[in-house]
């Protein structure tokens, strides 16, 4: 897909909506759902001295900047279907490319045999239990693990940077209760760019139109150590921490043998 840059736009109103002049934009995000879906968003600014644009907006399709939601036109049925569709399935096959074990684990449910843990969980409590307490600890054992409900993957992402000249593919893992944007930065896509713009976009997009609680970056271990420690120095100067997989994968120690992992929360 080819990424979009800088638009010049003349100002008009079409459909009710109000446009900007001299948008520029720093960065855009594709977003494919669950159902196969695509659609784009946008970190811009504007050069009109005293405009306001938000951070993440749609383009119409004349490259006008709508400040307002657009009435939905009517699609005639198949026209463009091909090729978002095609879009759409590279996005995914892109991002699924770089999940790890625990990845798949955590998130599409796939358990190989080196992988299973103890179903001793309750471990921490009184062992052996109580006599008279055995039914109750096993029957509460059983009910907790029930409670915690699995993350899975809602939507797919691909994020090109303008700024920086960096890319980056991500994804929304979604519990239910909670979202998490987890970025990948493998190393082709970031080394040797500035992201300090990049990193300002991602937070945007979690904390606003992907509504996200966590920010994870995965950062590739392939990278030179010297650009893994300038880049986690960065991170933390940013207010991300090193994490594990714990929190998603409702287990213990879960690390990635291809990722170092560095959270935030929104």
């Amino acid at each position: 897909m080819a990424p979009m840059r800088n638009q010049n736009i003349n100002c008009s109103s079409n459909y009710g909506e109000d446009v900007l002049q001299q948008v520029n934009v720093l960065a855009s995000c594709y977003v494919v759902d669950s159902a196969a879906n695509l659609k784009g968003l946008h970190y811009c600014t504007t050069g009109v001295a005293g405009a306001e644009c938000p951070p993440l907006a749609a383009l119409t399709s004349s490259n006008e900047l709508a400040l307002l939601p657009k009435s939905k036109k009517r699609e005639i049925p198949g026209r463009r279907l091909a090729r978002r569709g095609g879009a759409a399935l590279s996005i995914r096959e892109e991002c699924e490319r770089f999940f790890c074990e625990s990845m798949k684990t955590a998130f599409h449910g796939e358990m190989s045999p080196s992988m299973n843990g103890s179903g001793l969980s309750g471990a921490y409590l009184q062992t052996p239990p109580p006599d008279d307490r055995l039914h109750d600890h096993f029957q509460q054992s059983f009910s907790d693990s029930n409670k915690l409900s699995s993350f899975t993957v809602e939507a797919w992402l691909e994020v090109w940077d303008y700024a920086g000249g960096a890319s980056f593919r991500a994804f929304v893992a979604n519990d239910g209760e909670e979202k998490s944007l987890f970025v990948f930065f493998d190393a082709e896509g970031v080394m040797g760019r500035d992201l300090k713009k990049a990193l300002m976009a991602l937070i945007e997009l979690a904390d606003g139109p992907l509504d996200c609680s966590h920010v994870v970056t995965c950062i590739d271990r392939r990278i030179p150590v010297d650009e893994t420690r300038s880049l986690s120095k960065s991170l933390q100067w940013v207010g991300f921490d090193m994490i594990t997989l714990d929190h998603w994968a409702h287990d213990l120690d879960v690390t990635s043998k291809r990722w170092m992992l560095m959270g935030m929360e929104l």
